[in-house]
């Protein structure tokens, strides 16, 4: 409904700077060459002063502040908290948790926003990965892929392609994927993920000595995230 009434609003100051602009400018092809212009402007100061609110667990990696940046729309927002904070959950290792803020979500109310979009999906992905569940993860992938939902904020479709390949036992192939995605992913935690299941596939293959190089390189950047849980247990079971 608020996002509806933005839109309308939008729709009429269009239409009054539209005439605005009219009643000064005489020339058709200057006017028009004006509200272009001015079109750009508010495109450039839109992107200056809106960002993804997920920056600062994606790129600082910092969950805890992620939680209390996110704490400001438990009320009056509860789709995009629920959302924000499964998503956060997720990367920290507290999977039920997770499951029951995502249980909480109005799924058509955060179809418009790419990066809410991306999070739950994300969070659907994580969770169906460390349940095991190849079925599902499959599906999910599946329709994630249709809708575009990774391409829309900058991340290769192969970036979750290796978790499915690894409860399918194919560590090879995730091996492949992994080393031609992770050099394309921006998002830093993202990255940090997916590191652990390149260590992971190569301890699968008996490659215990890049294993450990990649897990120790993960837990000397004491990210507080489960990702450096799961390396340490990972260097545990191939030491």
């Amino acid at each position: 409904m608020k996002k509806n009434l933005f839109l309308m609003l939008q729709i009429v100051l269009g239409f009054g700077l539209y005439y605005l602009l009219a009643s000064i400018i005489d020339n058709t092809f200057i006017l028009l060459a004006a509200i272009i212009i001015v079109g750009v402007v508010i495109i450039l100061i839109r992107s200056m002063y809106i960002r993804n609110e997920s920056d600062v667990l994606e790129i600082l990696i910092n969950p805890t502040e992620h939680f209390k940046v996110i704490k400001k729309h438990e009320m009056k927002d509860p789709n995009k908290y629920n959302t924000l904070l499964a998503y956060g959950l997720s990367y920290t290792g507290e999977f039920k948790e997770a499951q029951s803020a995502l249980d909480d979500i109005y799924y058509k109310d955060i179809k418009t926003s790419r990066n809410l979009h991306y999070s739950y999906y994300v969070t659907k992905l994580h969770l169906a990965y460390y349940n095991k569940d190849r079925e599902l993860y499959g599906q999910t992938l599946h329709l994630a892929k249709e809708q575009n939902v990774f391409k829309k904020v900058g991340v290769p479709d192969g970036a979750f392609e290796a978790h499915l390949l690894l409860l399918e036992g194919q560590s090879e192939r995730a091996e492949e994927i992994l080393k031609n995605v992770i050099p394309k992913v921006k998002k830093r935690i993202l990255v940090v993920e997916l590191e652990y299941l390149l260590a992971l596939a190569y301890a699968n293959q008996g490659e215990t000595n890049d294993s450990k190089a990649i897990c120790d390189f993960i837990i000397g950047r004491k990210h507080p995230v489960v990702h450096t849980t799961l390396c340490e247990k990972l260097l545990e079971s191939i030491a």
